[in-house]
């Protein structure tokens, strides 16, 4: 497989591992309704919303002046993005 898919895969590895030892199972033994199921979704929308507007806020001034590596390298410090 491509790096890329290969990083999607894990990365949903690892969303269902974050989901089963938060909730003690995976996402198609949940029996939450179609309200709850979209508020959450709501939820996460929102959150990568504002990682989106974070992104481009700062991105200019990243490119602009600071070294674009040690800007990430910063916001790994600073963001655990498996949080996500």
């Amino acid at each position: 497989m491509g790096r890329y898919l290969d990083r999607i895969i894990d990365r949903f590895r690892s969303q269902e591992a974050k989901g089963i030892n938060k909730y003690g199972q995976v996402l198609e033994q949940n029996h939450g309704d179609i309200q709850y199921r979209l508020e959450h979704l709501a939820q996460e929308l929102s959150d990568g919303l504002m990682y989106v507007e974070w992104i481009k806020e700062n991105y200019q001034q990243m490119i602009a002046g600071e070294d674009l590596k040690q800007a990430l390298a910063e916001l790994e410090r600073k963001d655990d993005v498996s949080e996500l």
